[in-house]
């Protein structure tokens, strides 16, 4: 349901964001691939999309490592009415446990902590039923024995 998306990021995506945010919600159930060129807004559909499911969370989103601090910049500035910065947890090694803190809405995890046993246990125990995957071509990494 788009109506969760919040109105300043609504009103920020472009026409064909906003269309491409609808197909994903409406004809997709969320389950897309937003393959836009650099620099055409991906994460903020992203985001949007992900916003739409909000009831469903916790989110999960799988990032390359470069990028987290980003994330986190980007849902601080455009989801403030749907979380506060102390319900973004970033998973910065594989001894960090707060995966499964239920007062965490959002765990953000980068790709190569996705191969340690541990966080992958730990991000299936929790059973997030909301993910965005950044750069998902880094997928075949997971992949690999």
């Amino acid at each position: 349901e788009t109506s969760t998306i919040p109105t300043k990021l609504r009103d920020a995506l472009h026409p064909f964001q906003r269309e491409g945010v609808q197909w994903a919600v409406r004809t997709q159930n969320g389950r897309a691939l937003i393959a836009d060129e650099m620099g055409l807004g991906k994460t903020l559909q992203g985001l949007a999309v992900a916003s739409a499911y909000v009831n469903e969370w916790p989110l999960l989103v799988v990032v390359p490592a470069a990028v987290r601090w980003s994330w986190v910049d980007e849902m601080e500035r455009w989801l403030p009415t749907l979380l506060r910065p102390a319900n973004i947890n970033v998973v910065e090694n594989g001894n960090n446990s707060e995966i499964l803190n239920p007062q965490k809405l959002v765990t953000i995890v980068t790709f190569p902590l996705m191969i340690n046993a541990s966080i992958s246990a730990q991000v299936k125990q929790r059973g997030f039923k909301v993910v965005v995957v950044d750069e998902s071509h880094y997928l075949q990494v997971l992949s690999k024995p």
